[in-house]
């Protein structure tokens, strides 16, 4: 609402100087900017400005208040906080960006963090499995080693014992049976 109040009273500005300015016989422009020939005259500073020696210029910046000499003491705080301002706000804009960037270097190395936990993971899976099926492995050579030394093992022990083929023909002492008069005893 102030917007459109705002726009409706620059419009009525602008319609009454077009008017005036078609009273007078000269474009909008120049009855809006004051080049009108019969405007009052305002002093700009610089050329506009009458001439002074030397003398009273120096004596006149010394001793001429603040204000005089351009801007206002009032006009040069409000312009330095408006460059504070200005600075604060760059420096937060500054920060804000630099946030970010560090917020996305720490999410990228977040990722890589991950991708290397997972390569590790897999790895040490993969060793474990191929270590389970060396043991697996190992343990079946181990095995059939084993077996094959258990039967060598009751062949010796058969052979070598009271009850084995070698020592069947023969008798240990004079008392014992011989394993050929056994049978021949069985048989008849």
């Amino acid at each position: 609402m102030a917007e459109t109040q705002a726009r409706q009273h620059h419009q009525k500005e602008a319609a009454a100087r077009a008017h005036a300015a078609g009273e007078r016989g000269v474009s909008p422009k120049q009855a809006e900017y004051g080049t009108l020939p019969d405007a009052a005259q305002r002093l700009r500073r610089g050329a506009d400005l009458p001439r002074q020696r030397a003398k009273e210029k120096a004596i006149t910046a010394k001793t001429a208040p603040r204000d005089i000499r351009g801007v206002t003491q009032s006009q040069r705080q409000l312009r330095t906080a408006a460059n504070q301002t200005v600075r604060s706000v760059t420096t937060q804009a500054q920060m804000q960006t630099h946030t970010r960037q560090v917020k996305l270097a720490i999410q990228k190395a977040v990722a890589n963090t991950r991708k290397t936990v997972a390569a590790v993971r897999s790895a040490i899976r993969n060793f474990l499995a191929d270590l389970h099926s060396l043991v697996v492995a190992i343990a079946t050579g181990i095995s059939v080693a084993l077996g094959i030394v258990i039967v060598i093992s009751l062949v010796a022990f058969v052979s070598g014992s009271a009850y084995g083929i070698f020592f069947a023909a023969n008798a240990p002492n004079a008392a014992s049976v011989t394993v050929r008069e056994a049978v021949e005893t069985l048989t008849a």
